[in-house]
């Protein structure tokens, strides 16, 4: 008897140390935030302590989804909603073909996501009751178009934990407490919920309702409803013509350049494309599109980046750079540089988070739109200017299809009524022709050097003869 109860007593005396470090915790998602224009779909990751409030030290977040029908966005994640002693160190994206290593239904496209962030020992986040601690925002490209139409059509994201790992790995995933010296918690207990077939069905999410208000399409004021302008007044559809959705959708923006900068030893002028709105909107994705004059510039691909540190995020990624060569397309339209065209595409995703405001102040959206100048009578030819036209309903003509378009982040992601706004182009007249732009006002030029030669030849004769003239005037006086 009392080695039975001195057998419990020690178990009991190793039982207290797990007790004492087990954390109840529950790992979850936000909502998802959907780019219909992107087809991306975004969550935060939240966590809340189940008992008391915790100090947050490092941290591994580990999960598996289906990779052949949803794509990490590797540029995605971020710790915005923690101090700053919280930074991510490491992100390990990968997919392989586990069939028979578990149970899990996609297994044979299973992807596995890790994304490592570590503390530096300071004031901890406290981790409380309410689940609105953020970890990270997650986001992924829908490569699967049933996943936005089909009610049968949904994805997971299943947690990595010592249950669910099964013979995919050995990773699970942790969290350390910064209480007790960033030591990992135990998670044996902690509650896991998963985004599966029954949580996570995007289903139209991306259709609109007939009843959504669209564009003011004949710009009476009345915010016309699907695609018929002024629905019929006793219409149960009749919009609110005040709506958040109208008025953004409605946005007569502007488009413009800023002054180019040439450098005149590499022979590239570069631009900054600028933004500007009658009312604030949230920017989503957009396609900047372009005709220019291949005689006399050439895109250079590699140049085109999102600003930093001024107006654009992470938020936003270029998805895309094209110089399309469109070459003799003469006949197809009314542009003088018809005979040699090529089309710049630069197409920029929205990720689905922090978009940035569009106001009446102009802000920069792509910065460093560079030009090799091919022809260098740009530099010294008064008659050769840059001409580069914005791609719109009205410019397109017969050379493309497919125009500039600038997406509202709000609601569905909806273009905006892109006819009626203004594109300035790069006009053949003023900043644009780059006369002498390269020729060093400290130098004279060749017509300037003749001039100073000739100057100084009548300087010459000038001077010799005002000592003729004395000579004469001496020689006078001294014979008297």
């Amino acid at each position: 008897m009392k080695l039975n109860n001195l057998k419990y007593s020690i178990l009991i005396f190793l039982f207290i140390p797990f007790l004492l470090g087990a954390q109840e915790f529950t790992l979850d998602f936000s909502q998802p935030t959907i780019d219909c224009d992107a087809t991306t779909v975004c969550y935060d990751v939240t966590l809340a302590a189940n008992g008391p409030d915790f100090g947050l030290g490092s941290y591994n977040l580990r999960l598996f989804y289906d990779a052949s029908r949803i794509a990490y966005v590797t540029n995605s994640p971020n710790t915005n909603n923690l101090p700053t002693v919280y930074a991510i160190t490491s992100i390990m994206d990968d997919s392989d073909d586990l069939t028979s290593f578990g149970s899990l239904a996609f297994e044979s496209t299973l992807g596995f996501l890790e994304i490592g962030v570590d503390y530096t020992p300071s004031t901890p986040e406290q981790i409380t009751g309410a689940p609105g601690n953020i970890l990270q925002n997650l986001c992924f490209a829908i490569l699967d178009p049933t996943i936005l139409s089909d009610n049968a059509s949904c994805f997971d994201l299943i947690w990595v934990n010592e249950t669910t790992n099964e013979n995919y790995t050995n990773s699970v995933t942790t969290l350390n407490n910064a209480d007790t010296g960033n030591t990992t918690a135990s998670l044996l207990t902690s509650t896991y919920n998963p985004l599966t077939s029954a949580s996570n069905c995007l289903v139209d999410a991306c259709a609109m309702d007939a009843c959504m208000p669209i564009v003011d399409a004949d710009g009476d004021g009345v915010c016309d409803v699907g695609p018929m302008p002024d629905p019929d007044p006793n219409d149960p559809c009749v919009p609110d013509a005040t709506s958040t959705a109208c008025v953004a959708a409605s946005t007569v923006f502007e488009l413009d350049f800023t002054a180019g900068e040439l450098n005149c030893d590499t022979q590239v002028i570069c631009y900054d494309i600028t933004i500007e709105a009658p009312v604030d909107f949230e920017l989503g994705a957009y396609n900047l599109r372009l005709y220019y004059d291949a005689d006399i510039l050439d895109l250079i691909d590699a140049s085109p980046n999102l600003s930093t540190g001024t107006t654009l995020s992470t938020s936003y990624n270029i998805g895309s750079i094209n110089d399309m060569q469109g070459g003799d397309m003469t006949g197809n339209g009314s542009l003088p540089f018809e005979d040699n065209i090529d089309i710049a595409d630069i197409a920029v995703d929205y990720l689905g988070s922090n978009p940035i405001i569009a106001t009446t102040t102009p802000q920069i959206i792509t910065h460093d739109l560079c030009f090799n100048i091919v022809d260098p009578a740009l530099i010294d030819d008064p008659a050769v200017c840059i001409h580069a036209v914005w791609v719109t309903n009205a410019t397109e003509e017969g050379y493309t299809v497919g125009e500039t378009t600038v997406n509202v982040a709000g609601g569905v992601g909806m273009t905006t009524d892109i006819d009626n706004s203004i594109y300035n182009d790069l006009d053949p007249s003023g900043d644009q022709c780059l006369i002498n732009a390269c020729s060093d006002p400290t130098i004279p030029t060749m017509g300037e050097w003749g001039l100073i030669c000739l100057a100084l030849i009548l300087l010459i004769f000038g001077i010799v003869a005002i000592k003729s003239t004395h000579s004469v005037i001496e020689r006078s006086a001294v014979s008297k």
